[in-house]
């Protein structure tokens, strides 16, 4: 099909053409500039931006949402910023296109490492930055070599079938770069404000970061709201039907099997109390003190066997892709159409096959036999079989549905249980079983989140006519530089505000430290994790997807509160636009979220840097102004004067976040 006819038909970005007839956005024949140094040092800052508040996302509300659609529009923003100001020739679309790359993989590598890692600092381990750097750098290296064989048959010769949104939606903003400035002011409004917001909540303590009601009736159970723009603006992006689900997990463990729990508990705790918490309840001083620790243990549990049940399910859903794709591909490595001999054009080109598969026995060697990854030969060849497995799963997947719907705690569960079961077979135990066990789960988990956004990053490529070997060594570069601080980062939070306290649950962690606990020390609840299951056994039979709701059957109320009433201003802006005479775009919202989720995890950080560095360690409830929000509810009388003021510049977040997809009116000569 010619360029002219295909514009005609679908655009430059047309799904409906195979991937052979494609003519991408700069021509196979035409080089312009994409690997500059420009482009790689604002990817790599971009990345490590985003990478941080990623982090912190992950760990206080065990979710993490894709940055590549606001990393695309900051990096046009700040190209056209730099040539206006005359600082540079004018970028062109390949240039920022490598910059999205590179930025992209700095989220993706955050969102791998803190679901697994913390787990090891939950056991009382004290991983340091080059641990964890070194973790966080094989597991993104293995996860886009094993991508590379598969970018020719996933991306284009399933373009028809396969859409990657965030890929697609990366190209469509870099495309219409004329128009990315007026974007990019969204994600960087949406940065300050989110950013402002948190500094006057948690740093200088204006206003409540939460408020709650209890129910006595209920057995004391808690009503609560976190006031957090992150989580505002999560729910925003993941719509109303996940923030639905979510909550509704939220609100079942809240007020159904808390109650129920604690009458449980309170029959006889001594009795009842898990033999996990021996040496937890010898440290606590009051009996509530020890019942409330056994209610949440048990009620955590409920959690992570929703949690666990709806991972493993969601995986089996996927073994027609998994067999499909490892089939195909296979055949065609066979054939000779991968690697060694690639395509004559500049934008078919990958890194060549034999390059990858010594890269691959490197990173095997690496694993097997460097002290700092205690899983020796068999855990090695572990990872490098599960990594490749879901690697494939997960590029898979992000095609048809997306980064943000990837499943990488589910297929981390099917990791960690069949690591833990042959690694307790060859007879190591204890503490020694745990740490190999999640040690292989977090190699594969990093490689498989990092794949999912190579596999959209390589879309967005595709589509605008990029050269796939230069992204290639983008994507590694981003996971390098990123690797290099989300180990300081992780610390850093750690230390301020302490992994697996209230501020910081990291409830993904919390869920992978407590499956290897059982499967090691044989001791699992099984009353309750069966329970949670069950629950998300009926969810799936009713024909709905059970894991938002065990991830919030997890989560608290507080967290997924916020996250329902961005899905629900995502479902009010597209009633809107469903109606005639209306116009706006929802993508302002996701943009403007995007930036409140940047602007929140930056400030955290930043702040737990300044509090360590100048309080010490475990100072994390810090606060400028400790006795404001108590002052007020002296000067107006009222003990609920606090909660009521602390509502007022959430509602004023709210609406800003309706305001920045642009609903309106059409003039008259429009409609």
């Amino acid at each position: 099909m010619p360029e002219e006819s295909q514009r005609e038909s679908g655009g430059v970005l047309d799904q409906s053409i195979s991937g052979e007839r494609y003519k991408p956005y700069i021509p196979a024949a035409k080089t312009v500039a994409e690997f500059s140094l420009k482009a790689v040092v604002t990817g790599v800052i971009l990345g490590v931006l985003f990478g941080m508040a990623n982090a912190y996302l992950g760990l206080a509300a065990g979710v993490t949402v894709s940055a590549s659609i606001p990393v695309a529009v900051m990096s046009v923003g700040v190209f056209s910023a730099f040539h206006r100001f005359g600082l540079g020739r004018r970028a062109t679309v390949l240039e920022s296109n490598m910059s999205q790359t590179i930025g992209s993989a700095g989220e993706s590598l955050a969102a791998g490492v803190i679901f697994t890692i913390p787990a090891l600092i939950l056991w009382g381990e004290s991983p340091d930055e080059m641990t964890i750097f070194i973790f966080a750098a094989l597991g993104g290296i293995l996860g886009v070599l094993c991508m590379i064989p598969l970018r020719r048959y996933l991306v284009r010769e399933e373009h028809r079938n396969l859409p990657f949104p965030e890929g697609t939606a990366c190209a469509e903003v870099l495309v219409g770069s004329d128009a990315g400035g007026v974007k990019a002011r969204r994600v960087f409004w949406g940065l300050g404000i989110g950013a402002a917001y948190t500094f006057l909540m948690n740093v200088v303590g204006l206003w409540k970061g939460g408020v709650s009601l209890t129910i006595g009736a209920l057995k004391n159970a808690k009503l609560s709201l976190g006031l957090n723009p992150a989580y505002l603006g999560v729910g925003y992006i993941l719509g109303r039907r996940i923030a639905t689900m979510m909550v509704a997990g939220s609100i079942l463990a809240a007020v159904v099997f808390f109650p129920l729990v604690a009458q449980y508990v309170d029959m006889d705790w001594q009795r009842v109390a898990p033999p996990q918490l021996a040496d937890t309840l010898a440290e606590l001083k009051t009996v509530e003190a020890k019942k409330a620790a056994i209610i949440s243990f048990y009620i955590r549990h409920i959690g992570v066997g929703a949690v666990a049940f709806a991972g493993i399910i969601t995986l089996i859903r996927t073994f027609p892709t998994i067999i499909g794709t490892l089939r195909l591909t296979a055949a065609r490595a066979i054939a000779g159409r991968r690697g060694d001999a690639p395509g004559d054009d500049r934008t078919d080109k990958d890194i060549r096959f034999r390059v990858v598969l010594g890269g691959v026995i490197v990173l095997t060697l690496i694993i097997a036999f460097v002290p700092i990854i205690p899983v020796k030969i068999i855990g090695a060849a572990l990872i490098v079989v599960f990594g490749f497995i879901f690697v494939t799963v997960s590029s898979r997947i992000c095609g048809i549905v997306g980064s943000s719907s990837n499943p990488v705690s589910g297929m981390t569960i099917a990791t960690l249980i069949g690591a833990t079961l042959l690694i307790t077979a060859t007879g190591i135990t204890g503490m020694e079983a745990k740490v190999a066990a999640i040690s292989v789960g977090a190699a594969v988990c990093i490689a498989a989140a990092v794949a999912g956004d190579t596999s959209q990053d390589l879309k967005t490529g595709f589509l605008v006519g990029a050269t796939p070997w230069k992204q290639q060594i983008g994507e590694g570069i981003g996971v390098l530089t990123s690797a290099a601080l989300i180990g300081v980062t992780l610390l850093i939070l750690h230390s301020t505000y302490t992994i697996g306290s209230d501020k910081i649950p990291a409830p993904q962690a919390m869920t992978m430290k407590a499956i290897v606990d059982g499967l090691v020390g044989g001791n699992l609840p099984w009353l309750f994790l069966l329970t949670g299951a069950a629950i998300a056994a009926v969810f799936e039979l009713l024909g709905m997807r059970s894991l938002p709701l065990a991830v919030g059957l997890y989560i608290p109320l507080g967290t997924t509160a916020p996250i329902f009433i961005g899905g629900l201003l995502r479902e009010r802006v597209d009633r809107k636009l469903e109606k005639s005479g209306i116009r706006g775009e929802r993508e302002g919202g996701v943009l403007f979220g995007s930036g409140m989720i940047g602007g929140e995890g930056l400030v955290m950080v930043v702040a737990a840097l300044i509090i360590t560095w100048v309080l010490g360690p475990g100072a994390g409830g810090f606060k400028l102004l400790p006795g404001f929000v108590g002052g007020i509810a002296g000067f107006f009388g009222w003990k609920y004067a606090p909660d009521i003021i602390s509502l007022l510049p959430f509602l004023l977040l709210c609406w800003l976040l309706y305001k920045a997809c642009g609903i309106r009116k059409k003039p008259a000569a429009d409609e």
